[in-house]
């Protein structure tokens, strides 16, 4: 999951409309489907927009937050917490 994260941030920094569109409305779904709904919401805002800088600024922002919050569990696991 960490690299697929990274790989969209990556990706969305420089992609065009429609691959935006692409790229947020799987992670839209992926997000509904485990309950991450600020990602789901920042997602469709792309989606709905996919030019917007603003709206690719905050999907990008919540990409970060789960990357966060995933390695925090990656890091527990591995201590065996």
């Amino acid at each position: 999951m960490l690299s697929q994260i990274q790989t969209a941030r990556r990706i969305l920094s420089d992609a065009d409309p429609a691959t935006r569109v692409f790229i947020a409305h799987g992670l839209k779904g992926a997000a509904r489907n485990c309950g991450a709904s600020a990602l789901a919401q920042a997602a469709d805002e792309l989606e709905s927009d996919p030019s917007s800088e603003k709206a690719a600024a905050g999907l990008a922002a919540e990409l970060t937050t789960l990357e966060g919050i995933l390695r925090g569990e990656d890091e527990r696991r591995s201590v065996g917490g």
